[in-house]
């Protein structure tokens, strides 16, 4: 399950850290958005990357729902 949720992740020019976002997508859904993201605002870096453990058990349900929905 895990390689296919995922959260935005964005790298800010000048910030060392990488900011992640709460909810959850399916891989390829956030995947999309980042690229939009991207032609939007150019400088910040985003990207689709893969939830945690913790990510995952901290939404739980919004996890279960959408591999529901990836399985129809």
């Amino acid at each position: 399950m895990r390689e296919r949720i995922c959260v935005l992740a964005w790298k800010e020019p000048g910030i060392s850290g990488v900011s992640r976002g709460e909810k959850l997508h399916v891989c390829g859904e956030a995947q999309f958005m980042a690229d939009e993201l991207n032609r939007e605002w150019p400088s910040i870096h985003h990207w689709a990357a893969p939830a945690t453990d913790v990510e995952l058990a901290a939404h739980a349900r919004q996890a279960a729902r959408l591999m529901a929905a990836e399985a129809h």
